[in-house]
């Protein structure tokens, strides 16, 4: 008896964990706002960006992370990844037009960016939209947050 309880439970604790969501193969990264930079980061660590600025064709470079690095980096996102979205025509619309949740809030601040995430891998690719104007402080913490990992990465030639 003691057997098949141990098995039931083992099947019931499997069936209830947290698909395996596959291997990221990539991680891309656009910050918006006065200016833009875009990211991307192989599973290899090798990364290239792309700045905005300086005006008309902006400036970039490329940099390498180690495997630790990368894989410190995938769990820093993975909450945020948690409430990504597959990319669809819809999701894409969904982030276009989106309007500050709740809809009730008086508290929007302008030209504050946002940071758009997205995740590719076998079998998946998934995207993430923070709003960095919407409602600043109740999420303070999450835009501090993304900040730290977004300076994290070695890219040069930052403010």
């Amino acid at each position: 008896m003691r057997l098949i309880s141990s098995i039931f439970l083992a099947v019931l604790l499997l069936a209830c964990a947290e698909p395996d969501r596959g291997d990221i193969e990539r991680i891309e990264i656009r910050e918006s706002g006065w200016s833009s930079t875009d990211i991307e980061i192989d599973r290899s660590g090798a990364g290239q960006y792309h700045r905005s600025e300086p005006f008309p064709d902006g400036s970039g470079g490329s940099f390498s992370i180690s495997h630790e690095e990368f894989s410190q980096l995938v769990r820093r996102l993975d909450r945020y990844r948690r409430q990504a979205v597959p990319v669809t025509d819809e999701s894409i619309e969904a982030f276009i037009h989106g309007s500050c949740s709740p809809a009730d809030t008086e508290n929007f601040v302008y030209d504050a960016g946002a940071l758009w995430i997205r995740w590719v891998g076998p079998g998946f690719d998934e995207h993430y939209l923070a709003d960095f104007e919407c409602d600043p402080d109740r999420y303070g913490e999450r835009n501090a947050d993304l900040g730290d990992i977004l300076q994290s990465l070695p890219i040069t030639g930052r403010d």
